[in-house]
């Protein structure tokens, strides 16, 4: 083969340039558990704003939110856990200095927030939960955009940075589900009359009742 020939062959094929997602198309790949890559355009306080905002806003509408307190200091626990592992990459990354001892800090004094009932009433508490997660993300994203991508060869098997985010989010998925899927029975309970609504009721109904016999008499109307 000479080299006019090889001038003349057709360029290889080049391999398709690999898809950019927006972050929310991120989130409904992850939930269906397709594969992900969390680059540097990822923010992680977004996304705990994101997935926690509408289960707060349904939790403010209950006519007594506190019941739900359970399942929303386990959604707080679950954005913990995806900051402690946020945490623990920049501990052991290349960043500067104060990053990092920013992050040990965060690991050794984790200061989560506790939700008041207020939060719980206005839903303000997935906003508070997302300042808590704002500490590490900017650091997080310069991480994730130099860092390795899934599979790659230099990672020799071991987990890139962003699966074990990703591994952390799916942890506040589960949290969050949770409490979604228990919104719907306390809503339908909270709804019925209490005890007390019920025989304040019926109170009331007696005594209406009672004055109208009373008015008939005086009125001479049969009963």
């Amino acid at each position: 083969m000479n080299l006019r020939t090889l001038r003349n062959r057709p360029a290889a094929p080049k391999a398709p340039p690999s898809p950019v997602f927006s972050q929310a198309e991120l989130r409904g790949r992850r939930r269906k558990h397709l594969p992900i890559h969390l680059g540097g355009s990822w923010s992680l306080s977004g996304e705990v704003r994101e997935v926690c905002g509408p289960v707060a806003h349904e939790v403010s509408r209950l006519p007594r939110p506190s019941a739900v307190r359970k399942g929303v200091d386990g959604v707080a626990d679950a954005v913990a856990d995806v900051v402690a592992a946020s945490a623990q990459l920049l501990l052991t990354s290349n960043a500067p200095d104060s990053t990092r001892q920013a992050a040990a800090d965060i690991l050794a004094r984790p200061h989560v927030p506790e939700i008041t009932a207020e939060q719980l009433s206005s839903g303000t508490w997935a906003h508070i939960l997302a300042t808590y997660a704002d500490q590490v993300s900017t650091p997080l994203a310069k991480l994730l955009a130099s860092a390795h991508p899934p599979g790659a060869d230099a990672l020799r098997g071991n987990p890139s940075a962003s699966e074990r985010i990703e591994r952390a989010l799916r942890g506040l998925d589960a949290a969050v589900l949770v409490l979604e899927r228990a919104l719907p029975r306390i809503a339908e309970r909270q709804a019925l009359p209490s005890i007390s609504e019920f025989n304040a009721a019926l109170r009331a109904q007696v005594d209406a009742e009672r004055q109208a016999r009373v008015e008939r008499k005086l009125t001479g109307v049969p009963s």
